[in-house]
């Protein structure tokens, strides 16, 4: 029975076990001192619509004896669950390779980050997370070898490469682990960034770590004050109008603030005005 290639391709799914990586994210976090790290959003450092494109692209280059025999190698080598359906095997593998633990580091939420990566292509800067994002490109690396020679070899090193308990996987999980709390938020208002290994190592020194805040509090980052500064003047005329004037409010705060702290980019949202709460 021949494999049915668009619901392998279609897969986007979480493997069963990816919540423990989220959960050993933030308890290291915790052991760096930080009092409870953000895990709203799963962050790719190699973004998923590039896994998918070569992903799928690896999967249009092969055969099903190619397709079948990788998922057979997959569950042997300890890098899905032994599954007996050949098309679920290469399902499974589907899912390790677009959430390889490697390449994914929870955080806080995607619109509420004022480095938000996807005007820029979508990859994560290198900040503290050096042999992270090593591994992330030869994982889009070893896909496009498959593209280009689809032969059981290389499948067999894509799979090696999202083993969970593979040497670069847990290599690259050790880095992301190490600086799980590379995340800096302003005093007040919750926006926050992704922070270098000497500013983390800053942090963890110098300043606070407050529940229901989510990341370190950075007093004096310069790019969060200066959004926050922004935010501080258009702020009351925002909570004082409503309907169409707070719209209009809205959009020239946004203009403002892109204009003002990113040359223009559209990076700024309506909820960076929110304030944090205590829990």
């Amino acid at each position: 029975m021949p494999l049915d290639r668009a619901a392998i391709k279609n897969i986007k799914s979480k493997p069963l076990d990816f919540d423990t990586w989220r959960n050993s994210v933030q308890e290291a976090a915790q052991l760096n001192g930080l009092a409870n790290l953000s895990v709203v959003t799963d962050h790719h450092i190699c973004p998923q619509n590039v896994l998918l494109q070569f992903r799928n692209g690896a999967v249009d280059a092969s055969d099903d004896g190619r397709l079948i025999s990788v998922g057979t190698y997959a569950m042997n080598n300890g890098v899905i669950a032994q599954i007996q359906d050949p098309q679920a095997r290469i399902e499974a593998l589907m899912e390790r390779i677009l959430w390889a633990c490697g390449n994914v580091f929870p955080g806080a939420e995607n619109v509420m980050r004022v480095d938000d990566p996807m005007d820029t292509g979508g990859w994560e800067a290198k900040g503290a997370l050096g042999k992270a994002l090593a591994y992330a490109n030869d994982l889009k690396d070893l896909l496009v070898q498959v593209m280009a020679v689809p032969s059981h070899r290389n499948w067999q090193d894509v799979a090696d490469h999202v083993n969970p308990q593979g040497r670069a996987m847990l290599q690259a999980q050790k880095s992301i682990l190490k600086w799980a709390d590379a995340w800096a938020t302003h005093p007040v208002y919750r926006i926050y960034t992704r922070l270098t290994k000497t500013e983390t190592e800053d942090c963890r020194r110098n300043f606070d770590s407050f529940p229901g805040f989510g990341a370190w509090i950075h007093p004096r980052h310069e790019v969060l004050n200066q959004i926050a500064s922004k935010l501080a003047i258009w702020e009351p005329t925002i909570r004082d109008s409503n309907g169409d004037d707070q719209r209009i409010a809205y959009k020239a705060m946004r203009e403002d603030v892109n204009q003002s702290c990113f040359n223009g980019q559209d990076k700024c949202h309506d909820r960076w005005l929110e304030h944090h709460k205590a829990p």
